[in-house]
């Protein structure tokens, strides 16, 4: 026969399984679930056999995490490669590749056991915290916050609205434990006796039939209102954009640059033909913004046509080049274009900014499928600076200055340190760039890495330049763009495609070869590209230059353009006095990041705040009770109110009758001798009740101590915890409370 215990269990086991699937929508991999199921199982079944037999709360929760761990061990171990690392360090990198993966790929992601084995154990760790809930602290209501941390991650993570399947999962989850629970309360009840030995047939029919009538009704009721009701939208002003009014809200190129890199399987994701003799670099955007958390684009106003403006600031060492692309199996809502475009061809509907030259497009569905299996044209204007004269450039002011040469006020000092260390001795802003590409780019100051963490942030930065000194091209990128910002040169990030490598008349680019550049805004040419990332891309021979010399006449021509599979140029022809060996001792420290520490000392302590809120609560209310009060009625009330509330959270009854009656009850409760105290306070409720005056100062606060700390001696230290945590009385009295506002209002209960 099942015990409460036993149902309990099973309701967690389906309520945790049917909360498992609101995170459909984040994974192609349906196999999740059965070994999330698996888990679920193992864990609850530990829950049931332990209670059964017996076990203390806190040793079936230990033998629960315990579970949990061996099945997260044996998951990970199927899902390593035999390589020979030792367990934790392994699955330390297993852990890492799932984060990389979750952050850098896009929802429904792609199968990965990484990430399977990492949404398993959040399931498993999760189904422990539902258990303890709904079986130890028995507040079944209060599983649905564990159900919906399920919820919010997809709630969150998605773009798009979740549809209402996941609601019904989360809603059917909790009328499955709400439901078992009615079921154990009404087998439970002993007609109001202290005990009940008539033999009674209870069946859970009843119930049952109930929480079906009532729940599910309710539930098809809230996603059908949730369904017909206008949902919230963006505000739309009117604009220039095409296709009317509303913004166009632009992806970051750098998450598939980041996802890309990582691809298990290298793929062609498109070819193209040019007359290029050393093929073409081809953009995608342009991140424009910095902030502490990154390079971003900035909002546009977008042109149609295929007729485009020309470059700004360009005009000297520029050529023309024809590039017609074939796309393949590759998602952008950007259309690859070596920089600057002057015109293209290409079928759908698509706008360019003038200022970045950047072409998206504009349709207003599905734009991350615009380029897919496309084959288009373009014509642009390819700036080659002459190295000798663009020694002496200066830096130029772009139509968006304001953007591109702002230094925001919370760089590092790590940063702007290790700048001035870098470039203190080059006379010319193009020599400082160069410098700053020469140091990013001597192997012996920095690795690639595409395994390093991804993102571009000051924090992130300062790792990169000061302590890891591994990454791959977006950092690199991201810190000569802003190592050349605070040297007064306007710079941004593009995102795009190195050349490839050329098969007979074609060029294939594949997923690798998607890469990040700086490129620094000089007057008379424009936005010009650099390259510090020599492990993939050789330095443009324009970079590679000395003071008052014409460069190196055996650079490499094909530099220019920076070949996938061209020999790495690590460092410049003039090392810019000893920075390579010089600069890390200079900025091997950085600040400390009080910003994080804060951020995180402040979720942690709302965290805490919220969880110790009941007992604060509870806590307030018995000093406030316990408290002087000019009113002797009210103190007497309070005081008895208190050893009502003290036993309701020991989850002992507190009986009706007389206070004389109650106290008899108190004292059964009690297995030892009963403090003398309880008399004195049954006296006191008594005479405030019945008598016509008090005759005295009630002293009934040091009574009611006595008395209440009398009955959590007779408990268990984790049952005293959990009698201050979550204290049950809240909830009743809050129930209390309730029914008595409604029938005040006239609405009976059966009603």
């Amino acid at each position: 026969m099942l015990r409460a215990s036993d149902r309990s269990g099973i309701a967690v086991m389906v309520g945790m399984f049917l909360a498992g699937m609101t995170l459909m929508p984040l994974t192609e991999d349906r196999s999740y679930l059965y070994y999330a199921a698996g888990v679920i199982a193992a864990i609850q079944l530990v829950s049931i056999v332990g209670r059964r037999w017996g076990g203390s709360a806190g040793l079936v929760h230990i033998s629960q995490l315990l579970v949990w761990g061996i099945y997260a061990g044996v998951m990970g171990w199927m899902a390593l490669p035999d390589d020979g690392g030792s367990m934790p360090t392994e699955l330390g990198r297993l852990y890492m590749d799932a984060v990389l993966q979750i952050r850098t790929d896009v929802a429904p992601m792609s199968y990965s056991e990484a990430v399977r084995w990492l949404m398993v154990l959040l399931i498993g760790a999760i189904t422990i915290i539902a258990d303890m809930l709904v079986s130890t602290l028995e507040t079944p209501v209060w599983v649905l916050a564990p159900f919906m941390t399920l919820y919010m991650i997809p709630a969150l993570a998605l773009k798009d609205d979740l549809g209402w399947f996941p609601f019904a999962m989360i809603g059917l989850a909790v009328i499955v434990v709400l439901m078992v629970d009615g079921i154990n309360e009404s087998s439970s009840w002993t007609r109001n006796l202290a005990s009940d030995s008539a033999i009674r047939s209870y069946s859970p029919s009843g119930t049952v039939r109930l929480g079906l009538m009532i729940g599910v009704p309710s539930l098809i009721g809230a996603i059908l209102i949730g369904m017909l009701l206008p949902g919230i939208t963006t505000l739309e002003l009117p604009s220039s954009r095409p296709r009317g009014s509303g913004p166009l809200q632009m992806e970051n190129p750098t998450i598939d640059l980041s996802k890309n890199l990582n691809q298990p399987v290298d793929r062609t994701v498109l070819t193209y033909q040019t007359d290029s003799q050393t093929g073409v670099y081809l953009r995608l955007a342009s991140l424009t913004v910095v902030d502490s958390q990154g390079w971003k684009l900035a909002p546009v106003d977008l042109e149609t046509g295929t007729q485009m403006s020309a470059a700004p600031g360009s005009g000297r060492d520029s050529s023309t080049v024809e590039v017609s692309v074939a796309m393949g199996d590759f998602g952008t809502e950007y259309l690859p274009a070596p920089y600057a475009p002057r015109s293209f061809d290409a079928e759908g509907e698509w706008a360019w900014d003038p200022e970045s030259l950047m072409i998206l497009s504009s349709r207003r569905d599905n734009r991350s499928d615009a380029v897919r299996n496309l084959n288009y044209s373009v014509t642009s204007e390819i700036t080659t600076p002459e190295p000798a004269a663009f020694t002496s450039a200066e830096p130029g002011t772009p139509p968006n200055d304001d953007v591109t040469s702002e230094v925001p006020a919370d760089v590092p000092d790590a940063i702007l340190r290790l700048t001035a260390q870098i470039t203190k001795d080059a006379s010319t802003p193009v020599l400082k760039a160069a410098a700053i590409q020469s140091y990013l780019g001597d192997p012996r100051n920095f690795a690639y890495s595409t395994q390093a963490p991804p993102g571009d942030g000051f924090d992130v930065m300062v790792n990169f330049l000061t302590e890891d000194k591994a990454g791959y091209c977006i950092h690199f990128a991201a810190a000569m763009a802003l190592m050349s910002r605070i040297e007064g040169i306007p710079s941004r990030v593009s995102v795009g495609f190195l050349p490839g490598t050329k098969n007979g008349d074609t060029w294939d680019v594949k997923a690798s070869n998607m890469h990040a550049w700086p490129e620094l805004y000089f007057d008379g040419y424009g936005w010009v590209r650099f390259e510090p990332t020599t492990a993939v891309a050789s330095p443009p021979e324009w970079t590679q230059v000395t003071p008052g010399m014409a460069p190196d006449p055996s650079a490499s021509a094909s530099g220019a353009s920076g070949s996938a599979n061209a020999t790495p140029t690590p460092s410049l022809k003039t090392e810019p006095s000893d920075s390579s060996s010089a600069a890390p001792q200079g900025a091997s420290s950085s600040g400390f990041p009080w910003r994080t520490l804060l951020m995180w000392l402040g979720i942690g302590g709302g965290g805490l705040a919220i969880l110790l809120a009941p007992a604060l609560l509870r806590l307030g209310l018995r000093r406030r009770r316990l408290s002087d009060n000019d009113d002797p009625h009210e103190l007497i009330a309070g005081g008895w109110a208190e050893l009502r509330d003290t036993m309701r959270d020991l989850h002992q009854h507190w009986p009706s009758g007389s206070p004389r009656e109650i106290a008899a009850v108190v004292r059964a409760s009690v297995a030892g001798a009963v403090p003398e105290s309880l008399d004195d306070v049954v006296d006191w409720v008594e005479r405030s009740r019945y008598a016509r005056q008090l005759n005295g100062d009630p002293q009934i606060a040091d009574p009611v101590r006595e008395v209440r700390a009398a009955l959590l001696s007779q408990h268990t230290w984790w049952e005293r915890t959990k009698a201050q945590l979550i204290p049950r009385s809240l909830q009743v009295n809050l129930g209390v409370a309730l029914r008595e506002r409604w029938h005040r209002l006239g609405i009976s209960r059966e009603s």
